[in-house]
């Protein structure tokens, strides 16, 4: 390098990430260098694009969402209430936003018997990306005598709406009479605020 030679050394800040970038000038020219320092500009602001969208894919604190599905036909069966209708609702946690609340009262078949409504709430961690699983067993009681397995995947697709899909899996005992009800792909609905 020559004595008119100098390197000039820069900075560009993204989404919360900085980004070097180095320029050399000299008498010869330097295309190569600013063509290098131009590209690692783009690649860095590609980069904060990408943290950023993600970034805004998360609720807020304390957000509250709904929603469920509802049969394709009129069910009328009284014994049985509404087989044909399941929800779920989710609240953030209102201090660090990092956890969900997850409500569901989901419709699963049973052999022999109408399907029955499987209810369950449990708390799950929020994942910086959006997603957010769960499973666990509910327990014995009279009318489920090995108590229940549920498991759920969900994803927010945007800071005020989420997809979950869930299983459940239980023995139903009613005047006596045992039956085993499981599903999957239970609900496969978006919540909305």
């Amino acid at each position: 390098m020559g004595e008119h030679s100098r390197r000039r050394w820069g900075s560009l800040r993204l989404a919360g990430r900085r980004c070097y970038l180095g320029r050399r000038f000299n008498d010869e020219g330097g295309t190569q260098v600013r063509q290098a320092a131009v590209l690692v500009v783009v690649v860095c602001a590609l980069a904060g694009a990408a943290l950023a969208a993600g970034a805004a894919l998360l609720p807020a604190k304390n957000e509250l969402l709904g929603g469920g599905t509802i049969g394709m036909h009129w069910v009328s069966s009284p014994k049985a209430g509404h087989p044909d209708v399941s929800y779920t609702t989710i609240r953030v946690d209102k201090k660090t936003g990092r956890s969900l609340h997850l409500y569901g009262e989901w419709t699963v078949p049973c052999s022999g018997r109408p399907a029955v409504t499987a209810v369950f709430d449990t708390v799950v961690p929020l994942k910086p990306d959006g997603t957010f699983t769960g499973r666990g067993t509910l327990p014995a009681t009279d009318l489920i005598p090995k108590g229940m397995q549920y498991s759920f995947d969900g994803a927010f697709t945007s800071p005020t709406a989420a997809r979950v899909t869930g299983a459940a899996t239980f023995t139903f005992v009613e005047n006596g009479k045992s039956s085993r009800c499981a599903g999957s792909g239970l609900l496969s609905s978006t919540l909305g605020s």
